[in-house]
Protein backbone atom coordinates (compact mmCIF):
# COMPACT_ATOMS: atom_id res chain seq x y z
CA UNK A 1 0.00 0.00 0.00
CA UNK A 2 1.28 3.50 -1.15
CA UNK A 3 2.32 5.84 1.88
CA UNK A 4 1.42 9.17 1.77
CA UNK A 5 2.91 11.72 3.10
CA UNK A 6 0.75 13.90 5.87
CA UNK A 7 0.08 17.34 5.31
CA UNK A 8 2.45 18.43 8.43
CA UNK A 9 5.03 16.77 6.39
CA UNK A 10 4.55 17.69 2.67
CA UNK A 11 4.01 21.66 4.41
CA UNK A 12 7.41 21.73 6.10
CA UNK A 13 9.65 24.51 5.98
CA UNK A 14 12.73 24.48 8.04
CA UNK A 15 13.40 27.10 10.37
CA UNK A 16 16.31 30.11 9.71
CA UNK A 17 18.33 28.41 12.61
CA UNK A 18 18.82 25.35 10.90
CA UNK A 19 19.63 26.82 7.71
CA UNK A 20 22.44 28.94 9.11
CA UNK A 21 23.48 25.59 11.10
CA UNK A 22 23.55 23.97 7.45
CA UNK A 23 24.84 26.30 5.37
CA UNK A 24 27.74 27.70 7.98
CA UNK A 25 31.33 27.35 7.00
CA UNK A 26 34.79 27.45 8.27
CA UNK A 27 35.63 30.50 9.98
CA UNK A 28 39.04 32.32 9.47
CA UNK A 29 40.56 30.71 12.56
CA UNK A 30 39.65 27.46 11.64
CA UNK A 31 41.12 27.78 7.90
CA UNK A 32 44.50 29.30 9.78
CA UNK A 33 44.94 25.87 11.74
CA UNK A 34 44.46 23.68 9.01
CA UNK A 35 47.32 25.59 6.81
CA UNK A 36 49.21 25.94 9.75
CA UNK A 37 48.92 22.27 10.55
CA UNK A 38 49.42 21.26 6.78
CA UNK A 39 52.12 22.99 6.24
CA UNK A 40 53.55 21.12 9.29
CA UNK A 41 52.91 18.05 7.90
CA UNK A 42 54.31 19.11 4.51
CA UNK A 43 57.37 20.18 6.40
CA UNK A 44 58.04 16.90 7.80
CA UNK A 45 57.47 14.87 4.87
CA UNK A 46 59.95 17.07 2.71
CA UNK A 47 62.71 16.72 5.39
CA UNK A 48 62.05 12.72 5.38
CA UNK A 49 62.05 12.57 1.34
CA UNK A 50 65.37 14.16 1.62
CA UNK A 51 66.75 12.05 4.22
CA UNK A 52 65.56 9.02 2.26
CA UNK A 53 67.48 10.26 -0.75
CA UNK A 54 70.61 11.60 0.58
CA UNK A 55 70.96 8.11 2.96
CA UNK A 56 70.20 6.37 -0.36
CA UNK A 57 73.02 7.92 -2.43
CA UNK A 58 75.58 7.73 0.24
CA UNK A 59 74.49 4.12 0.62
CA UNK A 60 74.32 3.60 -3.01
CA UNK A 61 78.23 5.56 -3.18
CA UNK A 62 78.88 3.25 -0.37
CA UNK A 63 78.69 0.39 -2.52
CA UNK A 64 80.05 1.38 -5.26
CA UNK A 65 83.91 2.50 -3.65
CA UNK A 66 83.37 -1.54 -1.44
CA UNK A 67 83.30 -2.98 -5.11
CA UNK A 68 85.57 -1.13 -6.98
CA UNK A 69 88.23 -1.48 -3.77
CA UNK A 70 87.74 -5.36 -3.61
CA UNK A 71 88.25 -5.59 -7.33
CA UNK A 72 91.31 -3.97 -7.11
CA UNK A 73 92.25 -6.24 -4.20
CA UNK A 74 91.41 -9.12 -6.28
CA UNK A 75 92.93 -8.46 -9.74
CA UNK A 76 96.30 -7.40 -7.36
CA UNK A 77 95.97 -10.67 -5.51
CA UNK A 78 95.55 -12.91 -8.19
CA UNK A 79 98.73 -11.72 -9.53
CA UNK A 80 100.91 -12.20 -6.68
CA UNK A 81 99.23 -15.77 -5.86
CA UNK A 82 100.59 -16.76 -9.43
CA UNK A 83 103.82 -15.42 -8.88
CA UNK A 84 107.22 -16.76 -8.00
CA UNK A 85 109.23 -13.86 -7.01
CA UNK A 86 108.15 -9.82 -6.43
CA UNK A 87 110.11 -6.66 -5.68
CA UNK A 88 108.84 -3.30 -4.05
CA UNK A 89 109.62 -0.15 -5.57
CA UNK A 90 108.57 3.79 -5.16
CA UNK A 91 106.97 5.41 -8.02
CA UNK A 92 106.58 8.60 -8.72
CA UNK A 93 106.65 10.38 -5.57
CA UNK A 94 105.03 7.91 -3.67
CA UNK A 95 106.26 4.97 -1.07
CA UNK A 96 106.46 1.34 -1.39
CA UNK A 97 103.59 2.03 -3.68
CA UNK A 98 104.59 -0.33 -6.52
CA UNK A 99 104.86 -4.08 -6.91
CA UNK A 100 106.40 -5.71 -9.44
CA UNK A 101 105.63 -9.24 -9.81
CA UNK A 102 107.66 -12.31 -11.78
CA UNK A 103 105.22 -14.30 -13.33
CA UNK A 104 105.79 -17.93 -15.48
CA UNK A 105 104.17 -18.50 -18.63
CA UNK A 106 103.35 -21.37 -20.29
CA UNK A 107 106.43 -22.12 -22.43
CA UNK A 108 108.39 -21.89 -19.58
CA UNK A 109 109.84 -18.63 -20.11
CA UNK A 110 108.37 -16.07 -17.03
CA UNK A 111 106.46 -12.27 -17.53
CA UNK A 112 106.56 -9.11 -15.36
CA UNK A 113 103.66 -7.14 -14.40
CA UNK A 114 103.70 -4.14 -12.61
CA UNK A 115 100.88 -2.50 -10.32
CA UNK A 116 100.96 1.19 -8.59
CA UNK A 117 99.59 3.88 -7.87
CA UNK A 118 100.29 6.98 -9.69
CA UNK A 119 99.28 9.62 -7.34
CA UNK A 120 100.63 12.33 -9.66
CA UNK A 121 98.78 11.40 -12.77
CA UNK A 122 97.61 14.82 -14.86
CA UNK A 123 93.97 13.66 -14.54
CA UNK A 124 94.53 13.77 -11.10
CA UNK A 125 92.54 10.49 -10.44
CA UNK A 126 95.62 9.52 -8.63
CA UNK A 127 94.56 5.85 -10.14
CA UNK A 128 95.99 2.32 -9.92
CA UNK A 129 97.55 1.32 -12.79
CA UNK A 130 98.73 -2.41 -13.87
CA UNK A 131 101.69 -2.11 -16.82
CA UNK A 132 102.30 -5.35 -18.84
CA UNK A 133 102.68 -4.89 -22.63
CA UNK A 134 100.66 -1.72 -21.87
CA UNK A 135 99.42 0.03 -19.14
CA UNK A 136 96.27 0.01 -17.74
CA UNK A 137 93.37 1.33 -15.02
CA UNK A 138 92.45 -0.81 -12.11
CA UNK A 139 90.25 1.61 -10.69
CA UNK A 140 89.20 4.18 -10.27
CA UNK A 141 86.11 4.05 -12.42
CA UNK A 142 85.54 6.88 -14.41
CA UNK A 143 82.49 9.01 -16.78
CA UNK A 144 81.79 11.87 -18.51
CA UNK A 145 79.97 14.98 -17.29
CA UNK A 146 79.49 18.04 -19.31
CA UNK A 147 82.26 17.16 -21.14
CA UNK A 148 83.89 16.55 -18.50
CA UNK A 149 85.79 12.90 -17.34
CA UNK A 150 85.30 12.31 -13.38
CA UNK A 151 85.47 10.03 -11.01
CA UNK A 152 83.44 9.07 -7.91
CA UNK A 153 86.18 8.20 -5.54
CA UNK A 154 89.47 8.89 -5.26
CA UNK A 155 93.00 6.37 -4.25
CA UNK A 156 94.30 8.31 -1.17
CA UNK A 157 97.00 5.48 -0.77
CA UNK A 158 98.53 1.75 -1.62
CA UNK A 159 101.84 0.49 -0.48
CA UNK A 160 102.95 -2.79 -0.42
CA UNK A 161 104.58 -4.46 2.52
CA UNK A 162 107.05 -7.49 2.52
CA UNK A 163 106.14 -9.92 4.92
CA UNK A 164 108.47 -13.02 3.31
CA UNK A 165 109.34 -14.97 6.37
CA UNK A 166 109.84 -18.98 7.54
CA UNK A 167 106.46 -20.00 5.50
CA UNK A 168 106.99 -17.93 2.27
CA UNK A 169 106.95 -14.92 0.13
CA UNK A 170 104.18 -13.20 1.41
CA UNK A 171 103.13 -9.67 0.74
CA UNK A 172 100.45 -7.44 2.35
CA UNK A 173 98.66 -4.83 0.12
CA UNK A 174 97.01 -2.49 1.99
CA UNK A 175 94.53 0.28 -0.09
CA UNK A 176 92.66 3.39 1.21
CA UNK A 177 90.08 5.12 -0.99
CA UNK A 178 88.06 8.29 -0.38
CA UNK A 179 84.40 8.89 -1.58
CA UNK A 180 83.93 12.83 -3.43
CA UNK A 181 80.29 12.41 -3.74
CA UNK A 182 80.95 15.34 -0.74
CA UNK A 183 80.63 12.67 2.02
CA UNK A 184 84.05 12.18 2.67
CA UNK A 185 84.01 8.24 3.60
CA UNK A 186 87.51 6.89 3.85
CA UNK A 187 87.59 3.30 3.21
CA UNK A 188 90.24 1.03 4.43
CA UNK A 189 91.34 -2.06 2.22
CA UNK A 190 93.93 -4.86 3.45
CA UNK A 191 95.13 -8.18 2.59
CA UNK A 192 97.85 -10.53 2.92
CA UNK A 193 98.98 -12.77 -0.17
CA UNK A 194 100.84 -15.45 -0.11
CA UNK A 195 103.41 -16.44 -3.59
CA UNK A 196 103.19 -19.94 -5.23
CA UNK A 197 103.44 -22.86 -3.26
CA UNK A 198 106.96 -23.84 -4.22
CA UNK A 199 108.22 -20.90 -2.66
CA UNK A 200 107.24 -22.52 1.01
CA UNK A 201 110.61 -23.04 2.75
CA UNK A 202 110.94 -25.92 4.55
CA UNK A 203 112.69 -25.52 8.32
Amino acid sequence: MEKIDSPSTLNYQPSAREITDNQRGLTLFEIMITLVLAGIMLTGAAFIYRDFWKNWDQDLSTLEIQRQGAFALAVMEAAIKSGVDFSIANYGSGTDNKISVTIPTPDGDVKYVDYYWDKDDAQNFKPIKEKETQVITIIPDTYKENGKIKSDLEVKDLKFFDETGSFGKSVRIALKLEDTNNYGLIFNFTTSVRLRNENVQEN
